[in-house]
Formats: C-alpha cells, sequence, structure tokens
C-alpha cells in the first residue's frame, strides 16, 4: 500500500519500463485515510500555489496565467495527455476532466472531501535539518516493522525518543 497522489500512478508506470524483470500487476486506488469522527473527508496537502508579487508591473498578465492555469479550458486541454502528470498536479483540482490513468479510475481522488491539515505556528519554527532526520528514523523504523524486526509499538517509541534528541541537538546549535 502506498499513500501518495496521482503523481505516483505516473512514475510507476514511467519506471516499470526501465525494469528488465517487470511483471505485470492489477492496481487499484482507495480513497485517503479519514478521521473516524468525519469519514466524509481526508487530509490533502495543497500542490503549487500561484501567487503575484505585488511590485509586479506584470500584474494583470500574471492573473490572466493564473486563471487559465486554473481554469475549465486548460483542464480540459491538459487532461488528454497522461504525460502532464509526471510535472503538475494541477488536472485533480478540476473533478470530471480526467476519470483514469492508463485505465485506471482516478474515482477515488474524488469520492471524499479536501481537509487541509491546520499546523501551529510553531511548526515552522523547527529546523530545516529536523525534516529529513524525522523522515530517515521513521522510513528506517517502518522498514524493520514491515521486515517484522519490530513491532508497531516498538518502532513508535523508537521514532519518538531517537526524534526528540535529534530536534533537541538542531534546537541547541541555533
Amino acid at each position: 500500500m502506498h499513500i501518495g497522489s496521482v503523481t505516483s500512478l505516473a512514475l510507476m508506470d514511467h519506471f516499470k519500463n526501465d525494469m528488465n524483470d517487470y511483471v505485470p500487476f492489477e492496481l487499484g486506488i482507495a480513497a485517503g485515510p479519514v478521521d473516524p469522527l468525519d469519514p466524509t473527508s481526508t487530509y490533502v496537502t495543497p500542490g503549487d500555489i500561484f501567487a503575484i508579487n505585488i511590485v509586479s508591473v506584470n500584474q494583470d498578465a500574471a492573473w490572466e496565467f493564473i486563471k487559465y492555469v486554473c481554469g475549465e479550458d486548460y483542464a480540459r486541454v491538459s487532461s488528454k495527455s497522461n504525460e502532464l502528470l509526471l510535472g503538475q498536479q494541477l488536472l485533480l483540482s478540476r473533478s470530471g476532466f480526467m476519470t483514469d490513468y492508463e485505465g485506471t479510475s482516478l474515482e477515488p481522488f474524488y469520492q471524499l472531501r479536501s481537509k487541509w491539515l491546520r499546523r501551529s505556528d510553531d511548526w515552522y519554527k523547527l529546523p530545516d535539518q529536523f525534516f529529513n532526520d524525522f523522515a530517515t528514523i521513521l522510513s528506517r523504523e517502518l522498514e524493520l516493522v514491515e521486515k517484522g524486526q519490530k513491532s508497531l509499538d516498538e518502532a513508535i517509541g523508537t521514532v519518538r525518543s531517537e526524534a526528540q534528541a535529534v530536534l533537541d541537538q538542531a534546537v541547541t546549535l541555533r
């Protein structure tokens, strides 16, 4: 199982051509994880966000570009080429234009309402290096759980203690 975006489909499709021993398999998509208190929505992470600099001399042209890229005309044209999925995820912001990818239904991406994860203002105070270190620790521990070498509770304990130590060290060095 993998939790990801439509880009994951494009990447799998792209890299299967580079594999000598690729064996085709049936692929399916399920709707995202839900909060049991709100089973009609799932948390999403926004993709690219367009903005116009207030001092831009081309504000009108920039606004027209943003309206086009976020609009139905662009979605309609873009939906005819799966190649665009490798470079962008704008297509899913407009439902009804791209209903499948290489025969795999994209309907589960539209099943639930989007809910943005709210983060504390303190989130942005974390040192940049912490995120890389945390990802490394988490990845290692999840792999051990997957291989049956650690229980999930043991892995969570290790992630908590090691990530806290890395965070403490990073904050001390600031």
